[in-house]
């Protein structure tokens, strides 16, 4: 593999450095008593944010989840983009009707795949009790193992019972276990859970004055910040047993997340992003001009930027600004 982890020393260094700073920065509102002297400066926070999951981050979110050999089939509307990101633009940009019906269409090719003869044995925790009937122990297993996931935090009573109600409507109409859960998966898919990144905010336990993000808020902030995926289940067992509350906590699920390897992917995305690489589908030159520049050329220029990057950042774990006068890098044989 082209990308390696970093090493263990600025790993631990830059995982502490970005806890304390996640730590400080998900706090929000603001109080009216009187500022106490600090030793150091601290961020006051942020506004709680609804933000919608880009292309990258959906594919990335399902096979995490699912496995990256069930595909996503569906053809993404172009993201807006805002201050210079895609990642900035995702909280505001809507739903329309068309990303609806792509993401619905891919929800169904997901969903398919997932509960198939060949399949549903690899993702489905049980089997029904008899064939035909309708069983609720297990589709409880299947909603709470997907459902968790997928929302990205533990479901309510009231969710749970309704994905339930929803198996079961579908299983009186279908007659088919399974395809009663391939319908739940769809709906789980398509729901604003999931698609969006809906951040929620709890009360100082020892400042009234202040609020912060929720647990599992600040997992999936992490996660998305860190790998570009959802949190996994150790993230989320994190949140749920309230460890990210402290910095030592949060500081070694930072150097774990840093040392995976998703960690590459997202340093990869974000870089993508910055650079705008996404507008490569619509470059052309003049081919009187540049008779050689074609669709290969231009892929190459973008992977040939990502791995310079990536191997100076990652690998050897230069210095950023190093990036601006390096001559190494990768080039494709001729």
């Amino acid at each position: 593999m082209f990308v390696q982890p970093v090493g263990t020393f600025a790993r631990r260094v830059t995982g502490a450095m970005l806890a304390l700073w996640l730590f400080a920065a998900t706090s929000a509102g603001a109080s009216n008593a009187a500022p106490q002297p600090l030793a150091e400066p601290q961020s006051p926070g942020g506004p709680a944010m609804l933000r919608r999951l880009t292309e990258a981050q959906y594919r990335a979110t399902i096979a995490d989840i699912f496995g990256p050999d069930v595909p996503v089939t569906a053809r993404f509307e172009r993201a807006l983009r805002a201050e210079g990101l895609i990642a900035v633009g995702t909280s505001e940009a809507g739903l329309s009707a068309f990303a609806m019906e792509q993401y619905n269409t891919a929800a169904s090719s997901i969903a398919a795949v997932v509960l198939s003869a060949e399949q549903r044995r690899r993702f489905v925790p049980c089997a029904p009790v008899a064939e035909g009937a309708f069983d609720a122990r297990c589709a409880r297993q299947f909603v709470q193992r997907y459902g968790t996931r997928l929302y990205r935090r533990t479901l309510d009573s009231r969710e749970f019972e309704g994905l339930l109600d929803v198996a079961r409507s579908a299983h009186a109409r279908l007659d088919d276990f399974y395809a009663a859960l391939e319908f739940t998966l769809v709906g789980m898919l398509v729901a604003p859970d999931f698609l969006l990144r809906i951040e929620q905010v709890q009360e100082q336990p020892t400042d009234t004055g202040h609020s912060r993000l929720d647990a599992f808020t600040r997992a999936t902030r992490l996660s998305y910040f860190l790998t570009g995926s959802a949190p996994d289940e150790e993230l989320l067992r994190a949140a749920e047993e309230g460890s990210l509350d402290r910095r030592e906590e949060l500081a070694q699920q930072v150097d774990r997340l840093m040392s995976g390897p998703r960690y590459a992917g997202a340093v990869r995305e974000f870089f993508t992003d910055m650079l705008r690489f996404d507008q490569f589908d619509d470059l052309a030159k003049d081919p009187l001009i540049y008779p050689a520049f074609n669709s290969t050329v231009a892929a190459d220029a973008q992977e040939q930027t990502l791995r310079t990057i990536t191997d100076h950042l990652l690998v050897s774990e230069g210095d950023y600004r190093e990036l601006f006068t390096t001559r190494a890098a990768p080039l494709t044989r001729a």
